[in-house]
Order: C-alpha cells, then sequence, then structure tokens
C-alpha cells in the first residue's frame, strides 16, 4: 500500500488553501484509521443531568488506548448501534468488538449490526471483567467526576476535558500517551500559546510524508513495548 504523502503534490497542486486544509485532514484519517479492535461499555445510569444525560458510552482502542466517550439517555441496544456507526463513521470500522454481557450488546440487533460492519463480537467473562479496557477507564473517568465535581446534576459538564486528560496521560505499557499515537505529536494547551510557533501555512509533502513514517514507527514502537510489558506482567 502506497503511503498517502506521496499523492500529497499531486493531489495539492491548484487547491486553494481550505482545499488543502481539508486534503491534510483526509491525510491524517487516512493515518489513524487502522483502529482495528475496540472496547466498549456504558457508564451509568447517573442521575439525569441538566443536559437531559444519564450514560456515557466509552469506546477505547485496544492498540492505542484511545478513548472517546459520547454522551446518551439510554443504553438499550438502539443506542449502541447508533454510537458505533458514528465512532466508525470518523475512525473506521474495526474487526473486533469487546464487550461485556449487557443484554444491549447480547442482542440480536447489536449483533446483526456488527455482523454488517465486518466485526467480530466478544465478550468478558461476567466474573472477571477486568480485561475490558472501556470498563477500566469508566474508574478513570468516576475518578475525575467525584474528584471535580460536586454538583450530580452537572455529571457530563466537562467529560470532554476528562477525555483529553486520559488520552495525553502518560500509558507506561506503551511508553507514549493515546494522543500521541493518534495525532502524532504533543497535545496543544492554552499555556502554549507563548512558544506557538505554527503559521498556520499547510503542511509540505515531505512534512506530510515523514509525519507518515514517524507515526507508523512510533506504533511499531508501541506495539513491541505493549509485548513486552504482557510478557512482564505474565510472569
Amino acid at each position: 500500500m502506497s503511503k498517502p504523502g506521496f499523492k500529497y503534490a499531486s493531489l495539492a497542486s491548484g487547491l486553494n488553501r481550505r482545499d488543502v486544509y481539508l486534503l491534510e485532514k483526509c491525510l491524517l484519517d487516512h493515518v489513524i484509521s487502522s483502529i482495528s479492535s475496540i472496547y466498549i461499555d456504558f457508564y451509568g445510569p447517573k442521575p439525569k443531568s441538566t443536559g437531559g444525560h444519564t450514560y456515557a458510552f466509552v469506546m477505547v482502542d485496544a492498540a492505542t488506548r484511545w478513548l472517546d466517550i459520547r454522551l446518551t439517555n439510554s443504553s438499550d441496544a438502539r443506542t449502541s448501534i447508533h454510537q458505533i456507526t458514528k465512532f466508525c463513521q470518523r475512525w473506521g470500522f474495526p474487526k473486533i468488538i469487546v464487550s461485556d454481557n449487557a443484554p444491549s450488546f447480547r442482542s440480536f440487533e447489536f449483533q446483526s449490526k456488527c455482523q454488517q460492519m465486518g466485526a467480530t463480537n466478544r465478550y468478558t467473562a461476567a466474573y472477571h471483567p477486568q480485561p475490558n479496557l472501556a470498563e477500566r477507564l469508566n474508574q478513570s473517568l468516576k475518578s475525575c467526576i467525584l474528584a471535580y465535581i460536586d454538583d450530580h446534576t452537572r455529571w457530563d459538564l466537562h467529560i470532554g476535558f476528562f477525555v483529553l486528560a486520559i488520552n495525553t496521560a502518560y500509558q507506561i505499557s506503551l511508553k507514549y500517551s493515546p494522543y500521541q499515537m493518534v495525532v502524532g505529536q504533543e497535545a496543544r494547551y492554552p499555556g502554549d500559546i507563548d512558544t506557538d510557533t505554527d503559521d498556520g501555512e499547510p503542511l509540505p509533502p515531505s512534512v506530510a510524508e515523514d509525519l507518515h513514517l514517524h507515526m507508523t514507527q512510533m506504533r511499531e514502537r508501541a506495539t513491541e513495548n505493549l509485548k513486552r510489558a504482557q510478557i512482564q506482567h505474565k510472569r
């Protein structure tokens, strides 16, 4: 498969600045759309928030630990299907979807949808749910909410910032943060404004190719780091 950056110059010729920006976004989407296994779970039920939410649908990429959360007001099969579909529209279609044995995930409707997407359903044992990364990150999300939210009707207020905090946290097993694995660089924060040197110009073709190579090598190193961590854990 050819690298998307190799075709950048010919594609970008004759495009205006906005079109080039959209092209770059498509290139990055191509780079990070290699998600093959995801873990899913519902966080909740919680008290109905002022935004009308009682659940958060949690999705985690197995390879990068990238966390994606969608707020919902239900945990039924239709909601699960809707959120999985939105996830796939953004990140691509996974090969494996891992969940617990909740009725919504065990339903014929949900399993049929996963089959249509070409995904295999796998379920964690009821007596040992720990391998489900989504359930593990649910605990991290719960800790954030308990630490920073006093009003239980506003538990969903800062979910986006909590997700950012989790995605930018260094993963010992990967030796990278999920954000680095997916985006290719560290996240930018308001405190970085004084040192921000980005002039807003489109990426040159050579830089786009270098970015693709960098992210490929980073994924390979992270995979090896994860394998070593798993071996050490079994000892």
